[in-house]
């Protein structure tokens, strides 16, 4: 097939707007498995790209044959000895299966091999040209696309992430006769929803990306991303400040927008006594707004917002900018000044009303096994112990306040900043806020030894109760989160306790549950499931699989020795004696064993 008859292929998905945190990946499991679906049938594309803003979806394949390739249908008939008599003349069991095959026997052809020869019929039919064949398979990776739930509109039976409005398909300059979700193809796709809400043709694949940049959308999200976020850094210098952005903060407005524009706007200085957590969750959490900080650090009265769209009366739009904020800041200064009317230990009685789950009582029973568990952790790791117990002791108190009942992302911060303000120790204020850290994957790990005691016997604690309670992850399933628990917890002990052993602290948090719950018995369960969870940190950090089998096959559940035993193994295989040391190693084993001074392989 001619390469010159190769054109792109533009499929676009126009919906309602999609949550940020879809768009790229369903756009980029589109266009793999478009490609890939194409790919397996023989259509090949040079490569692909894929689109997405909040109310699209769409991938460009680059140089897409017009149809799959011709099929060279193969079937075998009866064998030419039983296919031709002695006088070389077709038998009934040759014209059989000439009529079978609808030809005439003189049209057959011979097969060869080297168990003899067969009568053969070869039949070549062209391929199904590429409308054809998307219209097979597109349907059936629309209806797997790993979505967590499905929305259902109008009369149809399939469903999407959001409902789909459009559909446009286009192979060169033709549309192709697609049907998905009720929908027909067509060439028109729609622009941005108030700068350009007419309907936009595209007329070849290639021109997608200016045609709609035309209509006010970056149809690219990197391209998104980088001016979005030029545009906050520049604005925000100009006020002499730069961006206080959360981690992840740019990502989400990109996933908000299609033609980001940044405008600031200003509250008022008197929420600058509010703690600076306060502010930040207020306006970047709440309100996907990026506070700012002056060349000292400081919190500023600016911030920046990202629009959808280039308002020709920008004063009007800081205007409402700054009347949403503002009841936002007042209502967290008012659940301040509350909390702040009465001690953080007192909070303490309203967490006897408060569940932890169900069989294991309250959040007042959680406190107090935590007091009695992190002082014992204390003092095994060589930390302040009375520290440590007054810190577990207030740690769950801030549930009980206002301000983390209205910003649950504050719970510990502000446990840690009430504390500050009741007087309390710095080791115990420090050690309040860093009970729930690391918070991620790759979150900061708790930076004082108080800190890293408490949010140990914080996991230890969920971790049996889970385990006791029949809450365990199965699958994909996780109710208690308590795989986070784990790894945070390996990776505290790995970090800050060398000699912990987690198979033994697992069993003195358990005896801290009712002997009635059963927790003691589930720990053999609990300990291979953290066994599971150090062999993949290990394996994480890159340590051949060989390596990990033989550091678990000897060592305690103790991360901090595991992980450094792993590195030692492998530091030494990289030394250039290691394979003579362990064949000779080998060769003395196997000759004690001879001996009888060892046990036999695989023995005891």
């Amino acid at each position: 097939m001619s390469k010159a008859a190769h054109r792109d292929l533009l499929i676009e998905l126009g919906t309602e707007e999609l949550p940020a945190w879809s768009q790229q990946p369903l756009a980029a499991a589109l266009g793999a498995r478009l490609a890939g679906a194409l790919g397996e049938r023989g259509v090949q594309s040079a490569r692909f790209v894929t689109f997405s803003t909040p109310r699209r979806l769409a991938m460009l394949l680059h140089e897409v044959p017009p149809a799959e390739p011709d099929h060279l249908h193969e079937r075998k008939g009866p064998s030419i000895h039983a296919a031709y008599d002695e006088q070389g003349k077709p038998t009934k069991a040759a014209e059989g299966f000439a009529r079978s095959a609808g030809v005439a026997v003189e049209a057959l052809e011979t097969l060869r091999t080297s168990r003899g020869e067969w009568l053969v019929h070869r039949k070549r039919e062209p391929g199904r040209p590429l409308g054809a064949l998307l219209a097979d398979i597109l349907p059936a990776i629309l209806a797997q696309l790993p979505l967590k739930r499905r929305m259902r509109w109008g009369a149809g039976e399939a469903g999407f992430l959001r409902p789909v409005r459009w559909i446009v398909a286009r192979y060169g300059d033709e549309t192709l006769p697609l049907e998905a979700f009720g929908l027909t193809a067509t060439a028109h796709s729609y622009g941005h929803r108030f700068h350009h809400p007419q309907a936009l043709k595209i007329k070849m694949p290639a021109d997608y990306v200016e045609a709609l940049r035309a209509a006010r959308v970056v149809a690219l999200p990197e391209e998104r991303l980088q001016a979005l976020t030029r545009q906050v850094e520049e604005l925000s210098q100009s006020l002499g400040g730069n961006p206080a952005a959360p981690a992840g903060l740019y990502e989400e407005i990109c996933g908000m927008v299609e033609w980001p524009v940044a405008i600031a706007a200003q509250f008022d200085a008197r929420y600058l006594a509010l703690p600076e957590a306060v502010l930040i969750t207020t306006l970047a959490h709440h309100q996907r707004l990026f506070p700012l900080r002056d060349a000292g650090g400081r919190l500023m009265t600016h911030f920046v917002a990202v629009m959808n769209l280039a308002s020709r009366e920008p004063e009007k739009l800081r205007e409402g900018l700054e009347k949403v904020v503002r009841p936002r800041l007042e209502d967290a200064e008012f659940y301040y000044r509350r909390d702040r009317a009465r001690p953080l230990a007192e909070y303490a009685v309203a967490l006897e009303g408060m569940a932890f789950g169900t069989k294991l009582g309250s959040l007042a029973d959680k406190s107090n096994r935590l007091e009695r568990l992190a002082a014992e952790l204390a003092r095994a790791v060589g930390a302040d112990a009375q520290a440590a117990a007054r810190a577990a002791r207030l740690a769950k108190c801030d549930l009980a306040t206002g301000m983390v009942f209205e910003f649950p992302e504050l719970q510990g911060i502000m446990g840690g900043h009430y504390a500050r303000a009741d007087g309390e120790c710095e080791r115990v204020a420090a050690a309040i806020a860093e009970q729930y850290a690391p918070i991620g994957a790759d979150g900061a790990l708790p930076s004082t030894p108080t800190g890293a005691v408490v949010a140990m016997a914080d996991r230890l604690d969920t971790l049996v109760g889970g385990f006791a309670s029949g809450r365990q992850p199965t699958g994909d399933r996780d109710p208690f989160a308590l795989r986070r628990a784990a790894f945070a917890l390996l990776r505290i002990a790995a970090s800050s306790a060398p000699e912990l052993d987690l198979s033994a602290w697992s069993r003195r948090a358990a005896e801290g549950y009712p002997a009635q719950l059963g927790a003691v018995s589930r720990l053999p369960e609990l300990t291979d499931f953290l066994r599971d969870r150090l062999r993949s940190m290990l394996l994480d950090e890159n340590q051949a699989p060989d390596v990990v089998q033989a550091v678990l096959a000897v060592a305690p559940l103790q991360p901090a020795q595991a992980l450094a035993r792993a590195r030692a193994v492998t530091a030494f295989r990289r030394r250039p004696e290691a394979e003579a040391l362990a064949a000779a190693n080998k060769r003395i084993a196997n000759i004690l064993r001879q001996a009888g001074a060892l046990p036999a392989a695989g023995g005891e």
